[in-house]
């Protein structure tokens, strides 16, 4: 899941969260504004999922 950088129009708090769906509404944890901007960044894939490698390799 991507890992997006964001910050709040309302108190101006920067954080992250993970966006898996693109019209999921983000709110600010310190202020529970949805009045937020995504910002600028890299981005980062955290892999939930466990990974199997074929035996024998």
């Amino acid at each position: 899941m991507p890992v997006y950088t964001f910050k709040c129009g309302n108190c101006g708090h920067t954080f992250k969260d993970l966006v898996s769906d693109k019209e999921r509404q983000v709110t600010c944890p310190s202020c529970k504004s949805t009045e937020v901007e995504q910002q600028a960044s890299k981005r980062k894939v955290i892999n939930i999922s466990p990974t199997t490698s074929a035996p024998g390799g």
